[in-house]
């Protein structure tokens, strides 16, 4: 039985990688209901609307909880929007225009033949159907940068630190570099020529941006690992069988590894 988006019964990058802590995690990513936004991924949503061009869907609510009556009606009647508190309101413009007047980053958002925010769906990895953000009316997501002239494509993320070391290690536990290969087989699959990922990682202080490009070597890693987990996505599909980290117990016994001091 085929595990997919509920929404367009594709597999998309947010559910796939799940699959880098246990097919356990990618079946509940895909069939629980999901929970609401944390104020991180509001402020990096309102980011992205402000910057690529639609600051009309960043409302403000009023209130100073979310929850209760008010709560209830307004997100309701905002229900196409990303709603922020006051403090992520001015985080995400802060953030937002941080990025529009940085000296790297500025340039790539104004190349000419770019496509922002564009979903797209696709079929790779042996007949995987895929999919980049929600197509439809009330689509969301997907591409932030394509330019196939540039044979480049773009993701802007909203971050606590961009200083560049730091940055590459939180990278690579986010996962980033394995969406930016996901991206860069599902753009070819489909005939767009793009070869080349770059992250524009803000600091959500309002103090740095930096761009990161991803080599090749870090591509080719991250292809090597979106392979075992669709491998492994195929394999619980066809047994019906979802473990979580491990299948028999772990023993503790690496005292160093684990940071236990004992007294002499």
């Amino acid at each position: 039985m085929k595990i997919r988006n509920p929404h367009d019964g594709r597999c998309h990058f947010s559910e796939i990688k799940e699959m880098a802590n246990s097919p356990a995690h990618y079946y509940s990513t895909c069939t629980e209901p999901r929970r609401d936004a944390t104020g991180p991924m509001t402020i990096g949503s309102a980011v992205d609307r402000i910057v690529f061009g639609t600051p009309e869907k960043v409302v403000l609510y009023p209130g100073k909880v979310r929850n209760g009556g008010e709560w209830d009606a307004f997100r309701k009647a905002h229900a196409d929007k990303v709603i922020c508190i006051r403090s992520e309101w001015d985080t995400a413009h802060a953030t937002a225009e941080l990025v529009l007047r940085d000296p790297v980053a500025g340039p790539l958002l104004r190349l000419a033949g770019n496509d922002f925010q564009r979903t797209l769906q696709w079929e790779t990895y042996g007949g995987l159907e895929c999919a980049a953000g929600l197509a439809g009316a009330d689509g969301r997501g997907g591409f932030d940068i394509i330019n196939e002239r540039e044979s480049l494509i773009v993701d802007l993320k909203a971050s606590g630190d961009a200083e560049p070391d730091g940055l590459m290690r939180h990278a690579r536990r986010m996962l980033w570099h394995a969406q930016g290969r996901w991206y860069l087989d599902g753009a070819q699959a489909v005939g767009i020529d793009c070869t080349r990922f770059k992250l524009i990682v803000a600091e959500t202080s309002g103090i740095a941006v930096t761009v990161l490009t991803l080599g090749p070597r870090v591509l080719e890693a991250a292809a090597r690992s979106i392979s075992h987990w669709v491998e492994r996505l195929k394999g619980c599909e066809a047994s019906g069988h979802w473990p979580g980290y491990q299948q028999s117990e772990v023993e503790w016994d690496d005292v160093e590894a684990a940071g236990l001091v004992f007294p002499e």
